[in-house]
């Protein structure tokens, strides 16, 4: 499961034209997620509702600093019983169409690329373990996608510990 909140840093600005984003288990909100009320899950680590929804770092209209680094941040969340997490994989979406970003994933949202990185390097005894509020031991590993937007293309690393994984660019089209 992968948690998070929003960043950023601005320089050089020009305006976004897409929404750009990742789906994100987020803190169930009655009022911004409304739409989403039947799909609710509990999160024993924390203890209270989420919700799987769409988290915009990105908006269409946005002021977006050109080749400047900004970060979003999240976590990966993982309950020991089900082993050390191995991999971390994390899907970008763009939307071009709606006006208004949308809470969930709908027809007008897009594949644009796919973060991908190894944790086997890291040592268990490094990855840190925090218990739940229902009683059960959970992973959790503090992450960054740095984002560097030109006007042709976006650069998206995914960072944990100061390592820096496979950039992926992705076209702006």
């Amino acid at each position: 499961m992968f948690v998070g909140d929003r960043g950023s840093e601005c320089g050089n600005v020009v305006t976004n034209v897409k929404h750009y984003g990742t789906e994100l288990a987020l803190v169930y909100d009655k009022k911004e997620h409304r739409e989403l009320a039947q799909k609710t899950f509990w999160d024993g680590l924390n203890g209270f509702p989420r919700v799987l929804a769409m988290h915009w770092f990105i908006r269409y209209g946005d002021p977006v600093a050109e080749s400047k680094p900004f970060y979003h941040h999240f976590q990966l969340v993982s309950k020991v019983n089900r082993g050390r997490p191995e991999r971390m994989d994390l899907t970008i979406y763009s939307d071009d169409k709606s006006e208004e970003a949308p809470v969930a994933r709908n027809g007008n949202v897009k594949v644009l690329c796919h973060l991908e990185a190894s944790l086997k390097s890291i040592p268990t005894s490094r990855i840190p373990v925090r218990h739940g509020k229902d009683g059960l031991d959970y992973y959790v590993l503090k992450c960054d996608i740095e984002v560097v937007y030109r006007s042709a293309e976006t650069d998206y690393t995914l960072i944990h510990d100061s390592v820096r994984y496979k950039t992926v660019t992705a076209e702006n089209v």
